[in-house]
Parts: structure tokens; C-alpha cells; sequence
């Protein structure tokens, strides 16, 4: 089944009022299959099958609470919490002091997705999976051991309520505000109960211990992306395309507009996205990304000695006619790099599908910012000019992209140009908007991801 990602449709801001600014309401919203959750396959690589004997933690996870001590073997020593990947082994032991009048001693591994309205407060809960592991039983006969050990596997998959199989989500939080919101949670955690005899009735002690779930899954792993626009299907370096609309006012013509990404769209959390951008067009088109006015004491007017008339060519009066109505606009603008006229992000969307009290048409999302896009280099020609740098993604970020019932995860690379007075409509172009969608992944594969050949683009 064919996914449509709720970033596929790149947009373009060619309206005369600024775009609106992204919202929980106004942001790509996702189409989707009239499914209770869209269907897609994740197998976990090969590599990552030997994953649980291969993490190389070798501390303890301890918590204690009465007489009882549960112990987590594989774990960072002196972490706040334990942590487990795909096909990890939950493993380690009980130690129950006193163990004589023990009578039931069980631990309980369930992951579920939890979505509350705070002002009802009434919790959607989906269980994901729970399983049961009884250590010990008085109806087994004998000595309850003082020492009980286990061992268990992490499920990699789900299966929801048309009995339709899913790959286990991330350990994920987020709240979407509004009135009256939502908090959004994806948990998992183990609970330990171990029962006592006792004079009147029995005595019944429970440990819960959440644990954090990051499943690590390769590119080829996941459902292809949806296709959008681009110049050079053959080159690793991802070319997309837009144009940057003069206003209707302006004698001038559209600026093509490149942005190259790694040609997979797969992308790693832990490492920073690579980009190149390029404006392209006539020279009077790109004058006011280049020039630098002069002081106010030194303003000069459209001649052959001006400071436009390296952009005047010998002849044409419609181009003179633009030339000169950015005279104004160009020797008030405050000086600024084309660093500051770019801006490059990564955002992250949740989704929260269902009908709520709030929500009548079954769909509420917010955005946040999870990266910021740094540029290095700057170059530049007669026709056009570009940069390049790294989108720089947020140490918070402990996960990446994903589809789980009822919640979607989604990511986009947001590329904005505009020019200073645009949102006032005194600049000469419209502000520029194109969204990308990507996928976060915690590995990737460099030979495919980088951009090795990203010079050899034509535009």
C-alpha cells in the first residue's frame, strides 16, 4: 500500500500576502489510506539481528524498593534509565529477601501509545504488546530461590486491531497545545510484582521500571518516500527546484531556485544534514541578493556609472525599467549576507489521528524545529549564486521518523529565501517556501547518503 507523506507536496509561496507561518492547523496536512493504520513492512537488516550481543554495555541498571531488587544486566552504568534496540535481551535477575512466604513472583514487559486530552483527562491507551514472565509460583511446590533470573526478547513487532502487523515505535513525548491539548506518549516499561502471605490477606509488592526503546533500522528498511520534484535523477546529490516569484509590480523575472540533499532522503539523527543551495536568473533578478549599497551620503542614480551598471546590459528598456525600480528598494535596504537572507531548517510534525472532542475531522498536528541549517560557503556568477553548509540537528533528538497507530512521525527539510521587507511586501520578490520531506534514521549508509558529486549539477 502506497503511503502519501505528509510532507509530499513541496510548497511554493506566489500569493501577493506573506504565507502563513506553520501551525497546528495550517502545515502540510497528511493524506492517508482510510485504514486504522497505514500498512508498511520494516525488517531490521541482518546487521542488526546480533544486535542485543553486540552493544558493548557491560554496567548494571539496579532499583530497589522494600525487600525486593530487581537488576538489569547489559545496561550504562549509573544511567537514569534502561535502554534497549532492536532485538535486544531484556536481561537480569530478582533478589527478594526474606523469601519464605513468597508466594507469586511474575514481571510484566508492555509498551504502550497513550494519547490524553488534558482538560477531559481521559486516556486513549493502545497497547502495543504484553507479555508475561512468571518467575515463580508456590503452586510450582518447593523453596522460593532467593535469586530469580530471566531473560527475555524485545518483540519487533505489533499487531493492531485488524491484525495487521507494525514495526514497535520509539520510546516518544510530545505535548500538542491547543484548548485543550494533548500529551502524546509512546512508553515502555517493565513491571515486577512480587506477592507475600500474609496474616488477613496477601501482601503484594509492585517495582515499575520504564525503559527507553530506540529500534535502529537501515535505509532499505523503510517504505520508499513520495517523489517530488527534481532536475538530476541520475546524480547521488538530489536536485529540487522552485521558483521565486517577483511581485506583479516588479518589471522582473522568477529566480529558479536548487536545493540539493543526499539522494536517498534517508538521513542520520547523529550526524548533520549536507545541502547546497543555488539561485539562478537574470542578472537584474539576482541584483538584490548581490549588491551592497552604498552610504546614504553616496546614493546614485541608474547610470552607466552607478553601482547597477555592472547589471545594466547595452540595450534592452525593459530591463533598465527593472533596474531602476529597485533603486529604491536597494539603497534603503540595511547591508546583509546572503547567510542572512536563507534560512534552512529541519522540522519535525506529529500527527494524532482520531476523532476527539477537540478535533471533529479526526486530525490535530503541531511542528517543532528540530535542526538548524548552518551555512559555510558562499559563491557567486553573473547568473547566478549558492551555498552550502550543514543542517545541524538538535542533541535532544533521540529518534527518528515513524508510523504507529494513531501517530505519525513525520520530518521535512524547510528551505525559506526572503528578502528584507517581504512580509511587508517592500521587497521586490515574494517570500520562498519549499518543504522536502526526509526520513530520520539512527543509521545510515555514507557511500549513499553523502553528496560526493554535488559540483558536477548542472543548473
Amino acid at each position: 500500500m502506497m503511503i502519501l507523506h505528509p510532507y509530499g507536496n513541496p510548497q511554493h509561496s506566489h500569493s501577493h500576502a506573506p504565507p502563513p507561518s506553520i501551525s497546528v492547523t495550517t502545515y502540510y496536512p497528511p493524506k492517508l489510506p482510510s485504514t486504522s493504520a497505514p500498512d508498511v513492512s520494516f525488517v531490521p537488516s541482518s546487521a542488526l539481528r546480533k544486535a542485543g550481543t553486540q552493544r558493548g554495555a557491560r554496567g548494571h541498571y539496579s532499583k530497589q524498593e522494600g525487600k525486593v531488587t530487581i537488576i538489569l544486566s547489559d545496561q550504562n552504568e549509573g544511567a537514569a534509565v534502561p535502554v534497549y534496540t532492536t532485538n535486544d535481551i531484556v536481561n537480569g535477575f530478582v533478589s527478594i529477601h526474606d523469601p519464605s512466604d513468597v508466594l507469586h513472583v511474575e514481571l510484566i514487559m508492555e509498551g504502550y501509545i497513550r494519547i490524553r486530552e488534558i482538560a477531559e483527562g481521559r486516556p486513549a491507551d493502545q497497547l502495543l504488546f504484553g507479555e508475561t514472565l512468571i518467575l515463580w509460583d508456590a503452586g510450582d511446590g518447593g523453596l522460593p530461590p532467593v535469586l530469580q533470573y530471566f531473560r527475555r526478547a524485545i518483540p519487533t513487532h505489533y499487531t493492531d486491531d485488524d491484525n495487521k502487523r507494525h514495526p514497535l515505535p520509539p520510546t516518544y513525548h510530545i505535548r500538542l497545545n491547543g484548548i485543550p491539548g494533548f500529551n502524546v506518549a509512546v512508553e515502555y516499561y517493565l513491571l515486577l510484582t512480587v506477592t507475600r502471605r500474609a496474616m488477613l490477606r496477601q501482601r503484594t509488592r509492585r517495582i515499575r521500571i520504564p525503559f527507553l526503546y530506540r529500534p535502529r533500522l537501515t535505509p532499505k528498511t523503510y517504505p520508499p518516500l513520495p517523489a517530488v520534484p527534481f532536475a538530476s535523477p541520475s546524480d547521488p546529490a538530489r536536485v529540487f527546484v522552485g521558483s521565486m516569484m517577483p511581485r506583479d509590480d516588479q518589471q522582473l523575472k522568477p529566480i529558479t531556485v536548487y536545493l540539493c540533499l543526499p539522494s536517498t532522503r534517508v538521513c542520520s539523527y547523529k550526524e548533520p544534514i549536507p545541502f547546497r543551495i543555488r539561485l539562478a536568473g537574470p542578472p537584474e533578478s539576482l541584483a538584490p541578493f548581490m549588491f551592497v549599497p552604498p552610504p546614504e551620503s553616496s546614493i546614485h542614480p541608474i547610470t552607466p556609472d552607478g553601482p547597477l551598471s555592472q547589471y545594466l546590459p547595452s540595450g534592452p528598456t525593459e530591463t533598465a525599467k527593472a533596474l531602476k525600480s529597485l533603486r529604491g528598494y536597494m539603497s534603503k535596504r540595511q547591508q546583509c549576507d546572503l547567510a542572512d537572507l536563507i534560512r534552512i531548517r529541519l522540522d519535525r510534525q506529529t500527527f494524532v489521528l482520531g476523532e476527539t472532542s477537540l478535533c471533529a475531522d479526526g486530525q490535530m498536528s503541531t511542528v517543532k524545529s528540530i535542526g538548524e541549517g548552518v551555512i559555510y560557503e558562499t559563491d557567486r556568477a553573473k547568473s547566478w549564486l549558492g551555498c552550502s553548509g550543514r543542517i545541524e540537528i538538535h542533541r535532544e533528538v533521540d529518534c527518528g521518523s515513524f508510523v504507529a497507530t494513531r501517530l505519525i512521525v513525520a520530518d521535512a527539510v524547510v528551505l525559506t529565501i526572503a528578502l528584507p521587507g517581504s512580509n511587508s511586501g517592500r521587497a521586490p520578490f515574494q517570500r520562498y517556501q519549499q518543504a522536502v520531506p526526509i526520513r530520520l534514521v539512527a543509521d545510515t549508509e555514507p557511500a549513499r547518503a553523502g553528496l560526493t558529486r554535488m559540483k558536477t549539477v548542472h543548473y
